[in-house]
């Protein structure tokens, strides 16, 4: 049983509703997800640094869809959030933002990876 404070990263009944019998292809989705933040959040990160709005606005609308896909509300939001005063050049509200997305991140995948030990015994 997932902690349930997984509720607040996670959509678990939408999850699993969504990949019910289909444990490879979350395991997969989950493994790509993974990577893609790991790899984006530093280049979110130096696209802000740099005044880059448009790439942090890109790379944000990339990862609020990767995070719905895979149910990931808190992850989703402050990735809207960060897309949204990219465009309109929010400085404040991004630097809060880019602050709260890595622990919500990690938390998440966290909870995804409980998530699939749980399924898999």
């Amino acid at each position: 049983m997932l902690d349930p404070n997984a509720e607040s990263y996670l959509d678990l009944d939408m999850l699993r509703r969504s990949f019910a019998g289909k444990q490879p292809l979350l395991e997969s989705l989950i493994n790509e997800y993974s990577s893609q933040v790991k790899t984006q959040l530093p280049l979110m990160h130096h696209a802000f640094a740099e005044g880059d709005f448009d790439s942090l606005e890109h790379k944000a609308h990339t990862l609020k869809g990767n995070s719905s896909l895979l149910c990931a509300i808190q992850v989703q939001e402050l990735a809207k959030r960060i897309e949204l005063s990219s465009r309109s050049r929010n400085t404040g509200d991004l630097a809060t933002c880019l602050q709260e997305i890595e622990p919500a991140v990690e938390k998440t995948l966290y909870y995804l990876d409980a998530l699939i030990n749980e399924r898999s015994e």
